[in-house]
């Protein structure tokens, strides 16, 4: 293995203005540090040289506060893909990973999102050195991490990848800074998205120019594989008490219009909705001005639990027993399976029945705000999204056992109201807010012995069994059984020293 590089950079930023909320964590946040981006790319085989055989580009952007360490799925996906380098096939492999904004106690980071622009020009000056035409390129994260990743999509989407690969670093360095400055402009008043992409090609092709560099697969000519994404958040800034889940500021360019496929694990039960909600993939809006492009064949998935039980990266702890993460992150292992990145058995240990933590209480830079939680039926609304909601089976099965899942954590026991342990959102919480009542509302969920359960020929939601088919109710026991069974008897977990 030969190593691209690693950077280091902080950066300090001026505080404007925020809601009197958020001022006194933002203050102190200020004090105390800016943050970090570490950013690590690989190139497997003889640095210098062409490759005999087209790659396959990892790139994976980690979320908020996240490293390796944190273990969450993308950093597990990461690690399956990275472990499996020379037996891919017929193709060879590059893979770059990017910690998430305040992974090193950046606090700015950890609140605002500030450091997003030094993973996304990372990512794309690791690009920029050893993409060639025919590479597959793949796009992971996780959080703001995976909104990172569409903004590297959509950057993509406008510039191409330039081949840099003979310039000197800094040089590399300086022209990656100008063209993330022209691709990161504002529309103008009154200005079309088409009108402002042009803007944009006509401002990056200048800078190439400038250096005597041709552009390549500009203008929606270089696709994207796949993006596999856990609940793309925003989050870039304070809360603003929007839940607008095509909400993007119109400096970037989210879109699908260069993307094969989309696997995007959403969370159902996260309670910071005003300043986590999640931002769609599959949405009219991610398809404006793709010209004559494909369709995207897009996924778009809800599981149980809050935004770090879906993407992962909760702390273990012996007063709770829980991996309810393996459930999404299994689910994108067989969506990715067929690419064959990692070993043909790649598991991990599940748990359906883990704990939901609960977001709000467990970070205290979100203990000021208010508790919101999502609202699945509300948002496909919003973003006009084609079909139903799509809720993993996972997401129903838990639903039918929910007050009885309260006596395997003692926080949720009505014996035990003082129990230690990380705050968990028991069945008191979830019942009155969220994806239940407006299921109820919308006559599509009703009680049942031990909790809830969809109304037989309800047409509110599409189930998504472990197989990958599709209900309007229940799904094949049988083969669900057998699904769980191989995964626990596998769990085949990646694992790196670190």
């Amino acid at each position: 293995m030969a190593g691209i590089g690693a950077s280091r950079g902080f950066v300090t930023m001026t505080l404007v203005e925020a809601p009197m909320k958020a001022i006194l964590t933002l203050c102190i946040a200020f004090l105390l540090s800016g943050c970090a981006v570490t950013q690590v790319g690989s190139l497997y085989g003889l640095r210098g040289q062409p490759p005999e055989r087209p790659r396959n580009i990892f790139v994976t952007v980690d979320g908020t506060g996240n490293s390796q360490i944190s273990r969450t799925n993308a950093a597990r996906l990461f690690e399956f893909v990275d472990n499996y380098a020379g037996q891919q096939g017929d193709r060879t492999l590059a893979t770059y990973y990017a910690e998430g904004v305040g992974s090193r106690g950046g606090a700015l980071g950890l609140a605002m999102g500030y450091g997003m622009a030094a993973d996304v020009k990372g990512a794309y000056a690791f690009l920029t050195e050893i993409y060639r035409p025919g590479d597959h390129i793949y796009l992971s994260g996780f959080s703001r991490g995976a909104y990172g990743v569409r903004i590297l999509g959509g950057l993509i989407a406008i510039a191409g990848i330039p081949d840099l690969a003979a310039r000197p670093v800094a040089q590399r360095t300086m022209i990656v800074d100008k063209i993330y400055d022209a691709y990161k402009t504002g529309r103008h008043k009154g200005e079309t998205l088409h009108a402002q992409n042009e803007r944009r090609l006509g401002a990056i092709r200048n800078i190439l120019a400038s250096y005597n560099i041709e552009m390549r697969g500009e203008n929606l000519a270089t696709e994207i594989e796949t993006m596999a994404l856990w609940d793309t958040v925003e989050a870039l800034g304070t809360p603003d008490r929007t839940e607008d889940p095509t909400e993007s500021p119109d400096h970037y360019l989210i879109t699908t219009c260069n993307v094969r496929h989309v696997y995007h694990a959403l969370s159902l039960d996260d309670d910071r909705a005003y300043s986590f909600t999640p931002i769609f993939a599959n949405a009219p809006k991610m398809r404006e001005d793709c010209h004559n492009a494909p369709p995207t064949d897009i996924q778009e998935i809800w599981f149980a639990g809050a935004h770090a039980d879906v993407g992962g990266s909760y702390s273990p702890d012996d007063r709770v027993d829980g991996f309810l993460q393996g459930v999404s992150l299994n689910w994108m292992l067989d969506r990715l399976r067929p690419a064959k990145l990692f070993a043909a058995d790649a598991r991990v240990f599940e748990d359906r029945y883990g704990p939901i933590h609960d977001a709000k209480a467990y970070t205290i830079a979100y203990k000021a705000l208010y508790r919101n939680f999502r609202e699945p039926l509300r948002y496909h609304q919003i973003a006009h999204s084609a079909g139903r909601p799509k809720i993993h089976i996972s997401a129903v099965e838990r639903l039918r056992q929910l007050t009885k899942l309260d006596e395997r954590f003692p926080q949720c026991s009505a014996q035990s109201l003082q129990a230690s342990g990380p705050p968990l959102l028991c069945s008191a919480a979830l019942q009155p807010y969220g994806f239940i009542p407006e299921m109820i509302a919308a006559g599509c969920l009703e009680k049942s012995p031990d909790g809830f359960d969809l109304r037989s020929g309800q047409t509110c939601v599409t189930i998504v069994c472990d197989d990958g088919s599709e209900s309007d109710f229940r799904c094949d026991r049988r083969s669900a059984d057998a699904v769980i069974d191989r995964r626990q008897r596998v769990a085949h977990v990646a694992a790196r020293p670190m």
